[in-house]
């Protein structure tokens, strides 16, 4: 389900004193970890993703 975006003065203040991007990576990690697992398998051999 989407959700909507709803500007946050407190957000931008916070986003302003940081001084370097947010990066959003919440569960981003599991999208790509079929991906990850056959970089694995290629790099360190068949094994590799059972050591992982």
């Amino acid at each position: 389900m989407p959700t909507m975006f709803k500007a946050n003065p407190k957000v931008d203040q916070l986003r302003a004193k940081l001084g370097h991007p947010i990066v959003d990576a919440d569960a981003h990690q599991v999208e790509m970890a079929p991906l990850f697992l056959d970089f694995l398998r290629e790099a360190g051999g068949a094994k590799m993703p059972q050591r992982w």
